[in-house]
């Protein structure tokens, strides 16, 4: 951050230049495991909702954080869950 507090630019690292070996690094990078539980509502149209929920201990009142993914995407997907 500069003294004003906005970020600087950013700069990749030398190992790492470019926009495709960015997006692909962290596919080799080891991930802890995320325990949600699904929520499915069925909608008026008759289509299904589903809200995957983050199991883990929240302050109270803490906000709710909203993520919505492209058409036909999930949670579970592979550009999603990595």
């Amino acid at each position: 951050m500069r003294d004003g507090g906005e970020p600087g630019p950013h700069r990749a690292p030398a190992w790492l230049h470019g926009g495709h070996a960015q997006t692909i690094w962290p596919a080799f990078l080891a991930r802890p495991p995320v325990r949600w539980r699904r929520e499915s509502v069925a909608a008026p149209d008759g289509d299904v909702w589903e809200f995957d929920w983050l199991d883990a201990p929240a302050a109270p009142g803490a906000p709710i954080v909203v993520l919505f993914h492209g058409l036909e995407g999930s949670s579970i997907c592979t550009t999603r869950a990595r």
